[in-house]
């Protein structure tokens, strides 16, 4: 796997940080990092220490570590996992003050390029430690001087107080401080607030962080936004920034996971308002838009997975879930890979036709995979095509009746080649059917990568697992039923 792939995750509002919360720690535990950023293999740092010779051969330097004692372990269940040292510091204005003092006359320069030298030279260590290295390397920046893994990842929220929870619980010493914007004010769940007035005043601060990822990225090739469309940051904001990438990185694709408002669960009474007015940005300037609401995440968890009363928090863990397996095809080796470009080609036949259902299965728990036994490719792949597993709930959906656009599908685990290439078409066969302009439906991906288990994961994650994202047309009714039905009767009783 060939590094070089880099996406820059944008999560906007107090949905998109709780969305990426989650999202994150799925991230690190696929590629064994810690909460600190330190990789947690044991033998990681001896690695590190191994050099060439002058005949191209490895051997060990003379400041090799001394060796571990029990001190340096510590216990977790059935495992011992080499305790990492503290993490330094990962702020850049920090680092680069530094710097200042210790190279005085350097121009700017030569310190940029001696720094990038420092960060991106992996030629001394192993091959096997330059590929984990380069799989991280879509969603994670190697620091190769502290030895430490930084997300590219932009957290934004116009009020404090969700960043601040995030910077004082494990995971701050993961993000970068100089990574996120935070304003004074919030939106109040205001469109215009977002977009016009007090979102509007961050938004140079908010693109100078960007523009940094994107400079310090090797072949840059995505966004990925997390947020909610029913609040004023997600929604005002949100629109705005797309709308600058896009003029800024016209080139450049953006995909976005958007939480929209849910037919009987509502936090805001004006949620419609400000779905309908960033679906009208999201339209013209997201090339994917992922729909997710809150109300299928409640089914699944309480139908599937046995939860009287669901979370958030489990309801972002699913999320993770799906997005970490759409992604794996560009950080894990596969004989079957899509890109994000794949996913622009075959899914959006026409620009504007770009909001996509997705699913994945089987999400049951420990004890229901043990008495149902679901291993055959096409019972999960089937089990995506079921409304009770979509991620957005879709009124008087027919799966004979509603037409499909392309679908992309990936399969994670133990599955052969031809059983990922032929269980899609005995959907086809079967029940399925498509738009008159869909030539080849399918997009297949297969890895061997699974979606690792969390702590306090509801989900059992077996040795298969199927994904699925596609462009289904009865989507419109969403649109219609959920959001301009509401808009409707709320502006007769202005």
């Amino acid at each position: 796997m060939a590094g070089g792939r880099e996406i820059i995750s944008i999560h906007l509002g107090q949905a998109g940080i709780q969305m990426g919360a989650s999202l994150w720690e799925q991230y690190c535990k696929e590629h064994k990092i810690g909460l600190d950023g330190v990789r947690k293999e044991k033998r990681y740092r001896q690695m590190e220490k191994i050099k060439k010779n002058d005949d191209n051969q490895w051997e060990a330097v003379h400041d090799q570590p001394k060796p571990l004692t029990p001190d340096d372990y510590v216990e977790n269940g059935d495992n011992n996992e080499y305790r990492a040292p503290p993490r330094k510091s990962n702020d850049i204005n920090k680092k680069q003050s530094q710097n200042d003092k210790a190279n005085g006359n350097s121009t700017p320069n030569q310190k940029k390029e001696e720094s990038k030298s420092q960060h991106t030279d992996l030629s001394d260590l192993p091959k096997s430690l330059q590929a984990r290295i380069a799989e991280s390397a879509v969603f994670f920046s190697y620091n190769a001087t502290n030895d430490t893994h930084c997300p590219r990842a932009l957290l934004f929220d116009l009020e404090p107080n969700v960043i601040d929870d995030v910077s004082n619980s494990a995971f701050g010493g993961l993000f970068n401080p100089a990574y996120t914007v935070k304003g004074k004010e919030d939106a109040a769940n205001n469109y215009a607030r977002g977009h016009y007035t007090i979102g509007a005043e961050e938004l140079e601060k908010t693109l100078e962080v960007i523009r940094k990822q994107v400079e310090s990225s090797e072949h840059f090739q995505a966004f990925l936004f997390n947020g909610a469309v029913g609040g004023g940051t997600g929604s005002g904001f949100g629109g705005l920034l797309a709308e600058e990438l896009t003029s800024i990185y016209r080139k450049k694709a953006k995909v976005s996971f958007s939480i929209y408002p849910a037919f009987q669960i509502s936090t805001c009474v004006v949620e419609p308002y400000n779905a309908l007015l960033a679906t009208h940005d999201f339209i013209e300037h997201n090339n994917i838009t992922v729909l997710l609401d809150n109300e299928a995440g409640y089914e699944i968890c309480q139908k599937h997975l046995g939860i009287n009363r669901p979370s958030y928090f489990n309801i972002n863990r699913l999320i993770g879930k799906v997005s970490s397996s759409i992604t794996s095809g560009l950080r894990f080796p596969g004989s079957q890979q899509f890109m994000i470009n794949d996913m622009l080609t075959n899914l959006v036949p026409y620009p504007r036709l770009h909001f996509m259902t997705c699913s994945m299965s089987p999400l049951l728990t420990e004890h229901k995979l043990k008495t149902m036994n679901l291993t055959a490719a096409n019972d999960l792949t089937s089990l995506c095509f079921e409304p009770e597993n979509f991620f957005v709930k879709l009124p008087d959906y027919d799966i004979e009746d509603d037409k499909w656009g392309t679908i992309c599908m990936n399969y994670g685990g133990n599955f052969s080649a031809i059983e990922a290439n032929q269980s899609p078409h005995f959907m086809s066969s079967k029940k399925l059917s498509f738009g008159d302009f869909v030539t080849n439906p399918y997009k297949i991906g297969q890895n061997k990568q699974l979606p690792v288990t969390l702590k306090d994961d509801a989900v059992c994650i077996n040795d298969r697992t199927v994904v699925m994202i596609g462009n289904q047309l009865g989507i419109g009714r969403m649109f219609k039923q959920r959001i301009l039905k509401k808009c409707d009767i709320m502006y007769s009783q202005r």
